[in-house]
């Protein structure tokens, strides 16, 4: 005889999760003065008219209060910005809670949480009437309860779905920086500037 033992899921509450994501970003975002954060994700835009998808990586950096998008002169991650600026959305890291809690807030409905076959928790935000007149339809992300890390955010508007999962986070010297990286954030030190490195990104 097999005996078969079911382990009830633990709830999740949507308010409760998104208060460990941002206690999670506040220790992971812990810097020196002399480092700089860089994330990298991979976006992924998906059009609702045309057929097949479209990818880029995205190199955003931050220091402080200043963030900065280097969309490597690539349409895909230009619209992506120019996405986030249109709604009002402070161009933080793509992948981060002041991000996510910016996109909450435009969509204006409560956020709901589910457990996935993997573990992971999902958040489901259904746009309300405002958000749908700007276009936005639902936000939803993905949180690794293990460490509260949210490694994918998915923005669903009426013409194209974007997905952006992140494929490195890491803390870095600054004297390690593209010296328009670091223009971009507000540095103006020559002696923490390095040589070029990478193309001229569009200005933010």
């Amino acid at each position: 005889i097999i005996s078969l033992i079911l382990v009830p899921v633990t709830p999740v509450s949507a308010e409760e999760v998104m208060g460990q994501v941002k206690a999670a970003d506040t220790r992971r975002f812990v810097i020196t003065p002399r480092e700089v954060i860089r994330q990298r994700v991979r976006v992924r835009k998906v059009g609702r008219a045309a057929s097949g998808a479209q990818t880029s990586t995205l190199e955003s950096w931050k220091a402080g209060n200043a963030s900065y998008w280097n969309p490597s002169r690539d349409a895909v991650d230009s619209e992506l910005l120019d996405r986030y600026k249109a709604n009002g959305i402070p161009v933080s890291l793509p992948l981060s809670s002041m991000a996510i809690e910016s996109w909450k807030g435009l969509a204006e409905s409560a956020p709901v949480a589910s457990r996935e076959d993997d573990g992971a928790i999902k958040i489901l935000l259904v746009s309300g009437a405002s958000a749908r007149a700007r276009g936005l339809e639902e936000v939803s992300f993905r949180v690794q309860p293990q460490d509260w890390h949210v490694n994918e955010l998915k923005l669903s508007f009426s013409d194209a779905i974007f997905d952006i999962t992140e494929e490195s986070l890491a803390v870095v010297d600054r004297t390690h920086v593209p010296p328009d990286v670091l223009a971009g954030l507000g540095f103006s030190d020559p002696s923490l500037r390095a040589p070029v490195i990478a193309s001229a990104p569009h200005p933010i």
